[in-house]
């Protein structure tokens, strides 16, 4: 049986010319795995085998559900009894309409969710008989999904339609019973295919996409649904005209092993695509080939398919490769977005779950998912948003498939009581909507003994080591002031490391595997950033699916242009096109009185062969303002923009963008050097400004002041100016409308040698001297890297110390 397994997950080629073979065409290179795991085996556990329910409950557990339902899990129920009475409400379609997209059979799928399990615990024909008559109607239907693609509709009808069998399976009679597990059988066979590449799909082997656990989650919950009830068929063929060549590999580039005689029968075990042209080719029970369109099968209605059990182990084995990923990881981001994280875990943990539940295999990604709630509490705004907002999604799917679920199950896996306080906040911003089946899931995940704890202790920083972000928090309460900022590499740390370096679990070469480090829902938006407070955005983006370009981030443009992506027509086969183009985090520093970053933007813009370095740094003086630098190294003149955009509104005012939300919310963004630049307003999907260097700069340096405020209080903002900038350092001042003042002294130029600026004298790469109102100073901060920093006037002051951060009021 692995042999067979094997053989099909090699069907992964995308064929590279070798030498000539015996019919003239090519010979191929021939790859066994997708990624060199080991093979799985899978076996259900005595107690399971021949029960019906086993996914999730058995019938014995049934009457603790039906305890739970009106208890400790009455708030999760409701959302359950809600979304079946709507699925009564509305009309059932007995045929997908003729236009029918993915979405109308994701929904499709999905919508069974709920019914099934309101049937179980009703057990009242109420939600039973509708559930039976969906289950016939769809196994009545030929394709269950947009033009057979076998993506994401199909998954989530297998796996709608899967789980609801089994639950119900009470209330199906002998025939309705056959009926259905024909379909499964017919329809979970294509998704097979598909994972194996026996089919041709994209997805097979896109192992940082959400397609790929999504469908192999709902082939392996279909398969652990039939195992031991469906066995494999296979079929007979026969050559139709003449003896029949049988070769080694699914197209005329491979040798000819023997010969099928006119007149005798083989027996086929597969169907699968030729990579040369679109010929299929039946894969035999003697591990040889032949070509479809030279036999007849002796059953003209048979239609092969694997014995569930492979189902199940096919999606083990891709499951093995994506917890190795997603450890890889380890802090619980994604690089498509939260939403689409959210939607890739909450389709994958039911496989992983029943897979545990059923054989005893653990497959979960333990480091990832015990490190997502803080990810997920980090983000977290008061209004059900977060603060990263990158990435493709709508502000629809926030809470479409029920975050909260998989929190609830971190919490309860990892015996996390913040991460149940972060799922309750979760939960009680969630929406309703077609998607809210998914909280039959958080049925089982739900521990109600777990007493939720606030993050109260919880350091109000935060760093992505593989987005390469950073979220800044005042605090945990309603009007906490949160900002974030994004500088990795496109497909995350990880995924882009390994895939430039070609290291496992890759395949390389993918030009030839079809491994892919697709990165079509990540956007060109290194370096931008966000800022939130007190239930209004301030600094946001504008969300929605497929605005990639740079122009719609808070970023810098450089010419005009977009920043580097790799070619669209090399389908992100090619490690080359992605090296050398990563941003990332080259310095974070958290005190207690400020914060400090720097995303080295560089690679971001590779395409500019001149550009040697673009750098943006950012302090935080908690808890009031922070001070953006933008420094830039070119060896020929370009032209620079820096972009921000707004909630509501904006004007210009002096050298102030004054950016309006609601709530009398205000910031405030003082460029430095106003006269230096140009500064304008557009209208866009959001309000935007533009600050914009003349276009013959070479290198070049651009400072601002974000000002969190309110309309009340902004006619006392502060200003800023800058007192001095050697080529290596610049020195800020920040002067408050009462006389206070900060100095800010950033050595952006990364100097040996401590550096004379002003009245300082310093090698830290940042550091902030506070003046009180008479000029005395109250306060020094230093961070890493530096060990002098001496000023002269007003006050004197001489600090020496080990590199480190430094804080000290005097």
């Amino acid at each position: 049986m692995h042999k067979f397994i094997l053989l099909a997950i090699g069907f992964v080629l995308l064929m590279t010319t070798a030498s000539v073979g015996l019919d003239g065409g090519q010979d191929f290179d021939f790859v066994e795995g997708s990624s060199g795991t080991t093979p799985l085996s899978f076996q259900l556990n005595s107690e399971y085998v021949g029960q019906h329910p086993r996914l999730f409950f058995t019938w014995d557990e049934v009457p603790l559900l039906q305890e739970k339902m009106y208890d400790t899990h009455a708030a999760i129920w409701d959302r359950i009894y809600m979304e079946a009475e709507d699925q009564l409400a509305q009309p059932f379609p007995t045929q997908p309409p003729d236009d029918a997209t993915f979405n109308f059979f994701r929904d499709e799928g999905t919508r069974l969710l709920s019914l099934a399990f309101a049937c179980v615990l009703d057990e009242s024909d109420r939600y039973c008989d509708p559930t039976v008559e969906r289950l016939m109607t769809h196994a009545s239907w030929p394709v269950w999904d947009q033009n057979d693609e076998r993506g994401l509709g199909h998954a989530h009808m297998l796996l709608g339609n899967a789980l609801a069998y089994d639950w119900v399976h009470v209330w199906l009679d002998d025939d309705e019973r056959a009926t259905i597990q024909e379909s499964l059988r017919r329809q979970g066979q294509k998704l097979y295919e598909a994972s194996t590449n026996a089919h041709r799909v994209w997805w097979h082997a896109s192992y940082f996409q959400n397609h790929f656990t999504s469908l192999n989650s709902a082939l392996g919950l279909a398969g652990m649904v039939l195992a031991g009830d469906v066995p494999a068929r296979l079929c007979d063929i026969t050559p139709a005209a003449a003896n029949v060549n049988m070769r080694q590999g699914p197209g005329t580039n491979f040798e000819i092993a023997d010969l099928l005689p006119f007149g005798e029968t083989a027996t086929a075990v597969l169907l699968v695509e030729s990579r040369e042209n679109d010929d299929n080719w039946w894969l035999l029970d003697n591990d040889l080939y032949v070509a479809a369109r030279v036999v007849n099968l002796v059953d003209e209605n048979c239609s092969p398919s694997a014995a569930p059990e492979v189902w199940a182990e096919q999606a083990a084995e891709q499951f093995a490769i994506s917890q190795e990923f997603l450890n890889g990881i380890g802090d619980g981001s994604w690089h498509e977005s939260i939403p689409y994280q959210d939607y890739m875990l909450s389709m994958s943990l039911p496989f992983l779950f029943n897979l545990r539940r059923l054989s005893g295999e653990d497959l979960f990604p333990h480091t990832y998912l015990q490190n997502y709630p803080d990810w997920r509490l980090y983000n977290l705004l008061n209004n059900g948003d977060f603060i990263l907002s990158y990435g493709d999604f709508g502000k629809d799917w926030q809470t479409g498939f029920a975050p909260f679920a998989i929190v609830r199950f971190a919490a309860n896996e990892y015996d996390d009581p913040i991460a149940a306080w972060t799922a309750e906040r979760l939960a009680a911003t969630a929406t309703s909507g077609e998607k809210s089946s998914f909280a039959v899931f958080e049925f089982f995940y739900y521990d109600p003994t777990l007493q939720p704890e606030p993050p109260v202790d919880k350091p109000l920083s935060y760093v992505s080591e593989d987005l390469e972000a950073v979220i800044w928090r005042t605090g945990w309460d309603d009007d906490a002031l949160v900002f974030g900022l994004k500088a990795g590499p496109l497909g995350g740390r990880f995924g882009f490391d390994t895939f430039v370096s070609e290291q496992a679990p890759w395949s390389p070469p993918c030009r030839e595997t079809g491994c892919q480090l697709n990165i079509d829902h990540d956007h060109s938006d290194a370096g931008t950033f966000y800022l939130f407070r007190n239930n209004e955005w301030l600094v946001p983006e504008f969300v929605q699916w497929g605005q990639v370009d740079t122009p719609f981030h808070n970023t810098l443009l450089i010419d005009g242009e977009s920043q580097y992506r790799p070619p669209p027509n090399h389908f992100h086969f090619f490690s080359e096109d992605f090296a050398g183009s990563d941003a990332f985090l080259r310095q974070v520093v958290d005190g207690t009185q400020f914060n400090y970053a720097v995303a080295d933007l560089t690679g971001s813009y590779k395409q500019i062969d001149d550009l040697q370095e673009i750098a943006r740094h950012v302090v935080f003086v908690r808890p009031d303002y922070f001070v953006m630098l933008d420094t830039i190294r070119a060896d020929e003149p370009h032209y620079y923009q820096w972009l921000i955009h707004f909630e509501d509104s904006v004007a210009i005012e002096e050298s102030w963008f004054r950016g309006q939300s609601a709530g009398g919310q205000l910031i405030g963004v003082d460029v430095a050097a106003a006269a230096d630049n140009d500064m304008w307003t557009e209208d866009a999907a959001l309000p935007r400004a533009v600050i914009a260097k003349p276009f013959d700069m070479t290198d070049a340096r651009l400072a601002t002041l974000l000002y969190p405020t309110t309309q009340d209080e902004w006619a006392s903002r502060p200003v800023m100016t800058t007192q001095e900038d050697t080529g290596e350092s610049i020195l800020l001042r920040v002067t408050q409308n009462d006389g206070r003042f900060d100095d800010i002294i950033i050595n952006y130029g990364q100097p040996e040698a401590p550096v004379q600026i002003g009245a300082y004298t310093t090698d830290a790469d940042l550091a902030i001297v506070r003046h009180d109102q008479s000029g005395n100073i109250d306060s020094v901060y230093r961070s890493y890297n530096g060990c002098v920093l001496e000023a002269q006037s007003p006050t004197a002051t001489s600090e020496t110390c080990n590199a480190g951060l430094f804080e000290v009021t005097t």
